[in-house]
């Protein structure tokens, strides 16, 4: 039972089994869209942690009736229509003005993140659109399993999410379905929606009614290819063959010998495999096939290229540096020593050059020496001692042991709290630290500084043992949200005892 209110001509309450999964303050259902003579790559239009900021409808004439309601915008001439159909909401909105540009309908709901119950809070995890761009839909999960789904039953160029301003973008205010993008994105032109909203017990039952919907076949994944040249998938609806797209672009016919199809996957690239019903060619999916894992590392090492990230340090922006360190030394050989070399040198300030996040300082400024340029954001100076000790492996020089050494030592002598990395944060799975520390300890030939390094690995998994169920991360906290629990800091705490587990002391509990 789906229970509609509006307010204004947005969905201020879109309740289904006891849930309001609209945005109250929202403005679901409105129009999102810019003018032809807007110029969204004006940056001085840029809203923070958005690409550009859009208008939006004012329906000023609003006819509600018992399930329907229909709102007009008279400025831009913009139709909104919503229809409550049993178990499914009708959206259709259009316009003839050729003055705008973009046009895409604004959903503001009940997002992860809100000051809600988290177990009803939807999170937007699956966009579909086929290789045509025919058909086209997005599923919302939530915590509690069920699923809520936007369909649209008219071809639309894509979506948009628009990111809150707190703390640089932290949680989700709107996502747009989007009819046509902007000009500047050559959008096509289109400006009319029809979308289908529905809720499900679950992906498979999700997936059930997408078909139904379309009237047509379609795809699961269970298996999306890999380094054996094999994929597995399952037919939703009925299907009398499959067309197998190969990345050359060659077709190989199938027909199914049950609802779980094998596919063999003989070519290195994407594949994009069709179901069909009566030569009705229903929704497509890819598939992919590596051919081998050290064929793929050599491709993606290959392509590294300036600019090697948005950021100049070692976390995020180091790990092309890591990257081509390990391909040097498992492949043998040397093809990237120009860059590799003249990274590490700066890394350890030998050209005089300091930068922030990057270089990593010998001598004492406002932090002891060997501390990060600049920044107490040390999983900075993790990396780095992570990336010295790759280069020491592949290189064989003590200097890049000496300065990993010297790195590392800073950090315990002064980050460092019975097991704890804390910097006036738990940075302890902010990415996985002990990583760094877990490989000094097996590096080193000193038994005093194994002894050390040994027993600092271990500090960190009994230490995130012992904070249990509570996975804090750089940033959080605040006004606007409830408790959080980052799922990369949820990942890198598996990461981190596991790790420790493996390479250091094996104890279940870790387990």
């Amino acid at each position: 039972m789906i229970n509609l209110e509006l307010k204004n001509g947005n969905i201020c309450s879109l309740i289904n089994d006891g849930i309001n999964n609209a945005d109250p303050e929202g403005k679901t259902g409105s129009v999102g869209f810019t003018l032809m003579t807007d110029d969204i790559k004006n940056r001085s239009t840029k809203e923070d942690c958005n690409l550009y900021t859009d208008r939006t409808s004012n329906y000023d004439i609003v006819d509600q009736g018992i399930n329907t309601a229909l709102c007009y915008d008279s400025e831009f001439g913009i139709n909104t229509e919503y229809c409550i159909e049993e178990d499914i909401l009708s959206i259709k909105s259009s316009t003839k003005n050729l003055q705008i540009s973009q046009f895409a309908l604004n959903f503001d709901l009940n997002f992860l993140e809100k000051n809600t119950d988290y177990r009803s809070q939807l999170l937007p995890t699956s966009p579909y659109k086929s290789a045509d761009g025919s058909f086209f839909y997005y599923m919302l999960t939530r915590p509690d399993g069920k699923v809520m789904t936007i369909l649209s039953k008219k071809p639309c160029d894509g979506w948009r999410i628009r990111y809150s301003t707190y703390k640089a973008g932290h949680y989700i205010l709107r996502l747009q379905i989007m009819a046509s993008f902007d000009r500047a994105f050559e959008g096509t032109g289109n400006k009319e929606l029809e979308l289908k909203i529905f809720w499900s017990e679950n992906v498979d039952c999700a997936f059930d009614k997408i078909s139904e919907i379309y009237n047509l076949p379609l795809l699961k994944i269970k298996k999306s290819g890999g380094f054996d040249g094999y994929a597995q998938v399952e037919v939703v609806g009925k299907c009398d063959k499959f067309i197998l797209i190969a990345p050359d672009k060659s077709k190989t016919e199938y027909i199914p010998d049950g609802k779980n199809q094998n596919v063999k996957l003989p070519q290195f690239g994407l594949y994009t495999i069709v179901p069909v019903e009566n030569e009705k060619k229903g929704l497509d999916a890819v598939l992919w096939c590596g051919e081998d894992a050290e064929m793929l590392f050599d491709k993606c090492t290959d392509a590294i290229k300036k600019p090697y990230h948005n950021d100049d340090n070692l976390c995020e922006g180091g790990c092309f540096l890591w990257s081509m360190l390990c391909n040097m030394r498992i492949g043998n050989h040397r093809k990237y020593d120009d860059v590799v070399k003249y990274e590490l040198g700066v890394i350890m300030g030998e050209n005089g050059e300091r930068i922030q996040r990057k270089t990593i300082v010998p001598e004492k400024t406002e932090y002891a020496p060997y501390h990060i340029c600049g920044s107490n954001r040390i999983q900075e100076q993790f990396f780095g001692v992570s990336i010295l000790l790759e280069a020491y492996k592949t290189y064989g020089e003590e200097k890049y042991l000496e300065y990993a050494e010297h790195a590392l030592d800073e950090l315990l002598d002064n980050w460092f709290i019975d097991g704890k990395i804390y910097n006036g944060e738990d940075y302890t799975t902010v990415c996985a630290p002990v990583i760094a520390i877990a490989d000094m300890a097996n590096t080193v030939q000193n038994p005093k500084k194994k002894e050390r390094y040994t027993g600092a690995a271990i500090a960190v998994a009994e230490y995130l043992l012992k904070r249990g169920i509570n996975f804090p991360t750089e940033g959080t906290g605040g006004t606007e949200t409830g408790q959080e629990f980052e799922d990369g800091s949820i990942s890198c705490t598996a990461l981190s005892v596991l790790y420790v587990c493996a390479n250091i002391h094996h104890d279940e509990r870790y387990i």
